[in-house]
């Protein structure tokens, strides 16, 4: 009797174990997606990542909300106060005041009739590979012409950051110097204005 119950309390144990920090799956008709425990940050907000915040008292129903929305690569559930923010990218979940009852998810994999797209900054069969950041650029450029306006004190950008530039007199920014998926940058570019 004491080996079953022994094996039994591991069983439970592994259960628990992997429904708290596994991956939680979604599925809606043919849409579905897939999500990883990630951090959360408190007071970072940025507005421009947040969808919106819904009622949920499971989390199941805040995989489900986040699947269905266009747009969310990621939710926020915290079972104390039964609620659920959408956010719109895979950046850490941000909140304010206590953490505790909360947990943050990022999307992972997405697929919607048969076909799977991996969420931005990720890649692989099972968008198991992560490019997380690109490390900032430094001077000389590849335009002459380009003069850094964004903090060079920071080190390194999150995937899809659009670095800010301005040009030499009598040019134009042309290009977004954007951080892209594979951890480079898009070179910005400045063009001479046409009189």
């Amino acid at each position: 009797m004491a080996f079953w119950v022994k094996y039994t309390a591991i069983f439970l144990g592994v259960i628990l174990f992997i429904a708290q920090n596994c991956v939680v799956c979604s599925e809606i008709s043919q849409r579905n997606a897939s999500y990883s425990k990630s951090s959360v940050a408190i007071d970072n907000y940025d507005p421009s990542r947040f969808l919106e915040t819904i009622s949920s008292s499971r989390i199941m129903d805040c995989a489900t909300a986040c699947t269905e929305k266009t747009g969310c690569e990621q939710y926020l559930y915290c079972s104390s106060n039964s609620s659920c923010n959408l956010y719109q990218d895979g950046g850490d979940c941000v909140m304010s005041g206590d953490t505790s009852g909360c947990s943050c998810y990022t999307q992972i994999m997405r697929c919607e009739d048969s076909y799977c797209t991996c969420p931005l900054g990720q890649y692989g069969e099972g968008c198991q590979n992560t490019i997380s950041d690109c490390i900032t650029p430094v001077s000389p450029y590849s335009d002459e012409h380009v003069i850094p306006e964004f903090d060079q004190a920071v080190s390194r950008w999150r995937i899809g950051t659009n670095l800010t530039y301005s040009c030499s007199p009598s040019y134009y920014p042309a290009v977004d110097w954007t951080c892209k998926t594979n951890g480079t940058w898009q070179e910005p570019v400045c063009k001479g204005q046409v009189y």
